[in-house]
């Protein structure tokens, strides 16, 4: 590869192309043209972002395939200045991640380790920040440590460049160097429940992993192993209580039958009986892969009965879940179709063993095999049904609309195998619109759209089984048989987060979230990421609000995909001003505004700012509100995702602006 780029604008901190786990740093100065020359390894060719706080603008890049050295161009696979250029699967363009993962840890985390395989496994952009031991030396060294590095040099470090995701791995030092009865534990725990306190409140999501075991090292003791053992029970529990993921380690790593108590087996470590060897490396990047893959690989994963990022605010509108018994699908309400189904027969997304097996009776021949609940739906409305489904004997499921009118009535089959490449197959014309998206370990959710009926109609919402995309029928033998989880059928033209019922239906209300109305300055900018589900049909819908209708500050949403800013003061006139970006639902957009005295500003997705004459200051007769209802009357919250928020007390214009909403 050749890889050639040009700087208009950077911070300190550089950009990376990275190849397999190499990378290669990109440190040419401002407006010189330079050129980088790679020689292709068969893995992917990936363009990050050095660090999660870099801010870089390139004038020009391009990457470009030389046929074995020669000099010769060969396929150009993208070019700023080439419009023609085509990005193929072995080189991805990503200039940032939301998936930004500190590994932090001591000499058994720093340097070449089991984190850099993982992360080039998951494709999380991640820094370690380590020391040797995290202990701060005291007076007298048997003392045991008041203070941790982890505590005053790491965290504070950690905590400002914006991660998502932190892993611990807490080092056995802090345990081996303190004399015998001088327990190292109360300390630690001080010091980890601060820095998680912070973490949550910094909305960073936790890995905790199980300190390793030391028992046949230099200094180790029996006092000092039944330190570290209840070290390890106090921050399982810990991590389990604060909703992190736990990884445990000492059942793979503890040799029971060792001559020294509580040490590692030896084929994993160098012979000093702490630090891990190659193939202990190896070992603890697969448990933490096992464990953790879900929230550093995937881009949305379940959090309690929401699809949410992990980092980032759903807003939603107000949702019925019509469908009874939503995680029981044995239960009153749900209807038998050639099945003999079990409830609570595995593991569902949540962890819960409520999933259920829908399976053919075995009554032999072939027949059309699932179950159905009927639901009496409005005319003129458009309706959702949506479940989590996941493989068993067979990996295809039917998404059924029937007894409506025939507008309305249509199968859609999806193919849910357990490797993730879940996609459509055959759709119904009546259903207009269809969805799949995988959630990790075999499991998806996917939907349907149904068309609105003429006429109020009862009629039902049915999950077949299917072996064949386009078949309706499968084999009764008693092998036909998928998992699912989470009916839910809501009136609306688009999937919200799961709402669990039991009897009857459930309503989730509208969201909110709220803030105090001092965080806006009297002159400043703002900067939010926000994917929309869908935009308002009709008037508008806000997204982000402080003051009253009649003096009001918002970002709100239009039909069409616009965005704009309103500021109003009371009377006329209005002052308001609209992005000329037309946005796109499900995709992700970049809001910047800015608002001083005498203009308000805002750009969309790198757009020249777009300006008006302002007047007066901000009204803070109420709260901040994100994500909030629309101005006439009824109308409901916008369906979205916000994340990112942040809030300057400067003014930024122009080409800065522009800058922060790229």
């Amino acid at each position: 590869y050749i890889v050639e780029y040009e700087y208009s604008d950077r911070t300190a901190s550089l950009c990376n192309v990275v190849m397999g786990t190499t990378n290669y740093a990109l440190p040419a100065s401002v407006g010189v043209r330079t050129e980088l020359k790679l020689t292709a390894d068969g893995t992917a060719l990936t363009i990050k972002r050095n660090l999660a706080a870099c801010d870089v603008t390139f004038s020009y890049f391009s990457v470009k395939e030389v046929d074995h050295g020669a000099n010769v161009d060969g396929v150009k696979y993208f070019d700023t200045e080439n419009a023609n250029a085509v990005s193929p699967d072995n080189v991805v363009r990503e200039y940032g991640s939301d998936r930004y993962w500190a590994a932090i840890g001591d000499s058994m985390t720093d340097g070449t380790d089991w984190d850099e395989g993982l992360a080039a496994r998951v494709n999380a952009y991640h820094v370690d920040e380590a020391v040797g031991g995290y202990f701060v030396a005291t007076a007298n060294e048997n003392d045991p440590p008041t203070k941790f590095s982890i505590e005053t040099d790491i965290w504070p470090t950690v905590k400002t460049k914006g991660y998502d995701i932190s892993s611990w791995l807490w080092g056995t030092n802090d345990f081996i160097y303190r004399a015998a009865g001088a327990s190292t534990l109360p300390n630690a725990q001080t010091a980890a429940t601060a820095m998680w306190d912070e973490a949550d409140a910094l909305g960073v999501y936790g890995i905790v992993i199980e300190t390793l075991p030391f028992g046949s090292a230099a200094g180790a003791n029996p006092d000092k192993n039944a330190d570290l053992k209840a070290w390890n029970a106090w921050q399982k529990a810990q991590a389990q209580a604060r909703g992190y993921i736990w990884v445990e380690t000492w059942s793979t790593f503890h040799d029971p039958n060792h001559v020294d108590a509580d040490a590692m087996y030896d084929i994993y470590h160098t012979g000093d009986g702490v630090h891990l060897n190659t193939t202990g490396m190896a070992v603890l990047e697969q448990l933490v892969y096992d464990a953790a893959a879900a929230a550093l690989n995937a881009p949305r994963t379940l959090i309690g009965n929401k699809l949410a990022t992990v980092k980032g605010y759903l807003s939603e509108p107000q949702r019925t879940n019509l469908l009874e018994y939503s995680q029981a699908l044995t239960q009153t309400g749900w209807l038998v179709l050639n099945d003999a189904s079990v409830d609570n027969y595995a593991a569902a997304p949540d962890g819960s063993t409520t999933a259920t097996r829908i399976i053919d009776n075995n009554a032999g021949g072939s027949t059309i095999v699932g179950r159905y609940q009927n639901v009496t739906v409005a005319a003129g409305k458009a309706y959702t049904y949506s479940t989590f489904c996941k493989a068993d004997q067979l990996e295809r499921i039917i998404m059924r609309t029937y007894n409506y009118d025939a507008g309305s009535n249509g199968r859609t089959w999806f193919h849910i195998p357990t490797n993730g490449a879940g996609t459509i197959g055959t759709q119904a014309a009546q259903h207009t619109d269809a969805g799949i998206e995988y959630l990790g370990d075999g499991w998806y959710r996917v939907y349907i759209v149904m068309a609105p009926t003429t006429t109020a109609l009862n009629g039902g919402f049915v999950t077949e089984v299917a072996e064949t995309d386009g078949v309706i029928t499968v084999t009764r033998d008693g092998t036909s048989s998928i998992l699912v989880w989470g009916q839910q059928a809501e009136e609306s033209s688009h999937v919200t987060s799961y709402i669990p019922t039991a009897v009857g239906s459930e309503t989730r209300t509208a969201s909110q979230l709220e803030a105090p109305n001092s965080i806006l300055p009297d002159k400043g900018s703002l900067v939010l990421d926000v994917n929309m589900t869908s935009f308002p049909v009709s008037y508008t819908q806000r997204i982000f609000n402080c003051g009253s209708y009649a003096a009001g500050f918002y970002i709100e949403t239009l039909s069409g995909g616009k965005f704009r800013f309103y500021r109003k003061n009371g009377a006329p006139p209005i002052i308001l001003v609209q992005s000329n970006v037309t946005a796109t639902a499900g995709v992700d957009h970049k809001v910047a505004i800015s608002w001083d005295e005498s203009t308000i500003r805002i750009s969309v997705d790198g757009e020249t700012p777009v300006e008006a004459v302002n007047a007066g200051t901000i009204d803070r007769t109420d709260n901040v509100d994100i994500g909030t209802a629309g101005f006439a009357g009824g109308l409901e919250r916008p369906a979205c995702t916000i994340g990112d928020l942040k809030i300057y007390n400067k003014v930024y214009t122009g080409s800065k602006l522009q800058e922060l909403s790229t």
